[in-house]
């Protein structure tokens, strides 16, 4: 997903709740097919192997830790105790770091992985 379509999602942008294929969320969403898979794989739900990417990214806001982990990734702090406006917070951050992590660990183009390194440094200084 696009940084700079973040704020759009959280505002509920309407073709963010489009049922797509695999193939078409994945453009539409600018996240790899393999992602998205491995988020299907992990057991994010879809209806007639079509998902929009408001659902998958409130799936992965609760799953992340199950997607990380199948995907070799580091584990991220518990966010268990926190309150709940923070938790939610740490959780939208945590999907987003995931998504980042997840691209630039399987990415080969130096200048696509130094521009994801840099998004996801910042999406860590603001939490």
């Amino acid at each position: 997903m696009h940084m700079d379509s973040a704020p759009e999602h959280l505002h509920g942008h309407p073709g963010d709740h489009e049922l797509r294929s695999v193939e078409e969320l994945s453009r539409y969403a600018c996240v790899s097919r393999a992602f998205i898979r491995l988020c299907i794989m992990s057991g994010c739900p879809t209806s007639a192997a079509r998902l929009s990417q408001a659902a998958l990214i409130e799936w992965l806001g609760r799953n992340y830790p199950k997607v990380r982990a199948l995907a070799g990734l580091r584990r991220l702090a518990s966010i268990q105790g926190v309150t709940p406006k923070a938790r939610q917070d740490l959780q939208v951050a945590n999907t987003m770091i995931t998504m980042l992590e997840y691209a630039e660990t399987r990415c080969s183009q130096v200048e696509e992985k130094l521009r994801l390194r840099a998004m996801l440094q910042l999406v860590e200084r603001s939490i």
